[in-house]
Formats: C-alpha cells, sequence, structure tokens
C-alpha cells in the first residue's frame, strides 16, 4: 500500500447506450466498479468514487460528487484531485477493467 497516493475512480456518464449505470454492471467479481476497487485498493491509502449522482460505493471508499454541471471526463476529475489528500493520483474509468 502506498501511504500518499490517491485511486480515484470516475464512475460518472450517463450510459445511454448501456441502458443502465456502468459502474453498477456485473461481473464475475461483482460489479465493474467492485472489480476495480478490490484489485487497485490495495496500491493506496485512499480510495475515491467520483460520479454526478450518488451510488454504493465499496467499503473504505470515499463517493466524491463532480462539482460542475458540465458533462466531461474532466469534470469528474478536478472533483477527485481537489478531494484527494494526497498529491498524488491514479485515475481511472470504472469502464476499464481490463486495465488491471
Amino acid at each position: 500500500m502506498s501511504e500518499n497516493a490517491t485511486l480515484i475512480i470516475l464512475a460518472g456518464g450517463e450510459s445511454h447506450r448501456m441502458g443502465q449505470a456502468k459502474p453498477l454492471l456485473p461481473t464475475p467479481a461483482g460489479t465493474l466498479l467492485d472489480h476495480l476497487y478490490h484489485r487497485l485498493q490495495p496500491l493506496f491509502s485512499e480510495t475515491l468514487i467520483v460520479g454526478r449522482f450518488q451510488m454504493p460505493v465499496p467499503v473504505g471508499a470515499r463517493f466524491v460528487t463532480d462539482r460542475y454541471s458540465a458533462r466531461s471526463p474532466l469534470v469528474g476529475i478536478e472533483a477527485g484531485l481537489t478531494a484527494a489528500v494526497h498529491d498524488l493520483c491514479f485515475v481511472i474509468a470504472c469502464d476499464m477493467p481490463f486495465a488491471v
């Protein structure tokens, strides 16, 4: 575990084509969000889940709401970086399960 780094998982987006929230899509390892959290969380001392709307998050993670209404991943990144307690942050989107 890194004592001085924050994991930021972007869980926003409207999922129009999917028809349901991407972070909550089921996988054999739980939801997409659960999969990323459990694979990456041990490497970080803080984990933030960032999105436009409140959603269930894994125990140990903190949900952060987007601070602006614009629809862009940059809005989520800004909210995560602003809320992070560490200067060193790793940002990943929730719909990238094969990145880890």
